[in-house]
């Protein structure tokens, strides 16, 4: 019998934090009253939301469910 460790995709990790730095980023745009430049970075920031929720759907970034 071996043991299997948890391995975590760092990658992943990494778009999750860039997702939310960049919406974060849309959202101060949109708050200086630049609604058209947010707009779309908004619209796109939140459809790669759901793909990176479909990731940890299916045990991404860690093998952890608790944690994903």
């Amino acid at each position: 019998m071996t043991t299997q460790t948890a391995r975590v995709d760092w990658r992943t990790c990494g778009l999750i934090a860039g997702c939310y730095i960049v919406w974060g980023l849309g959202l101060m745009i949109y708050g200086a009253g630049l609604w058209w430049i947010a707009l779309p970075v908004l619209a796109v920031t939140t459809a790669f939301h759901t793909s990176l929720q479909h990731e940890t759907i299916h045990g991404h970034p860690t093998r952890w469910i608790w944690l994903n």
